[in-house]
């Protein structure tokens, strides 16, 4: 029992750390997106500053759900 117990949790804590993994790797990706996004108009973002604005306006519901997603993944680690 308590060795079935111990498997349990050494299997969680692979799956924790692999989804945090995951999400950090999301995270970067989507940070190279947004950054070659942001490379591509460079011109135009000399020209509209404002337009980095209305960037984070149209996905702050993407970078809100990121967030949630990844203060999840960190309360499971500081439980572990």
């Amino acid at each position: 029992m308590i060795a079935h117990f111990q498997n349990g949790g050494a299997f969680l804590t692979v799956k924790s750390i692999t989804a945090a993994y995951f999400v950090e790797k999301i995270l970067i990706l989507i940070l190279k997106v947004i950054w070659v996004h942001l490379h591509a108009h460079q011109s135009f973002m000399m020209k509209w500053p404002l337009n980095i604005l209305f960037f984070i306006d149209r996905h702050k519901n993407d970078l809100f759900a990121i967030l949630i997603i990844y203060r999840r993944y960190n309360k499971m680690f500081t439980y572990m």
